[in-house]
């Protein structure tokens, strides 16, 4: 089972289910952008049209849904993956609060919730926002707290365009 935790618009939902084809995959975000009045410098109707979040999200993967495969988990990230049995996600993919408190917290749900043998992948491994915002991010300080305190290691640094890395961690 794999948990992506903060969908967006669904693009890295689909790149998951195609490439990594998991027999279960939990789509976890507050799906709330709908609200916002633009996103990534565009109106939120060229994104969503008159759909809310959820409601775009679920008419991109509609047949996935029906099928079983794909559930959505609507709430904060930390107290919906606090929900989750332990010990039940083969693969964490985390793109959602990018402060460090929310990284944080992301994180020490997650802990219990990932196989012994699984994974965790960090999204934007990066100090700040490029280009948009220009906002101080936390996911660095946070991840590699993280992996001092509770024995994992980083294992793959994976580049990506204009730097917005993933790194794979795992259990020392």
């Amino acid at each position: 089972m794999i948990a992506e935790v903060g969908v967006a618009l669904g693009g890295f939902s689909e790149a998951i289910l195609t490439t990594c084809r998991p027999s279960r995959f939990l789509a976890i975000d507050r799906f709330d952008l709908h609200e916002l009045p633009e996103l990534w410098g565009a109106p939120i109707t060229d994104h969503f049209g008159n759909l809310t979040h959820a409601e775009f999200y679920r008419k991109r993967f509609s047949t996935e849904i029906e099928q079983g495969l794909v559930h959505l988990l609507k709430g904060d990230s930390a107290a919906v993956i606090s929900t989750l049995p332990d010990a039940s996600v083969d693969l964490f993919y985390v793109d959602a609060d990018h402060t460090y408190e929310g990284v944080w917290r992301d994180l020490e749900a997650i802990l219990p919730k990932v196989k012994p043998d699984g994974w965790i992948v960090m999204n934007d491994y990066i100090p700040a926002e490029t280009g948009l915002s220009n906002e101080p991010y936390g996911v660095i300080q946070a991840t590699n707290e993280f992996m001092v305190k509770h024995g994992w290691e980083m294992i793959y640094f994976a580049l990506a365009y204009v730097m917005y890395c993933d790194v794979g961690l795992r259990r020392l």
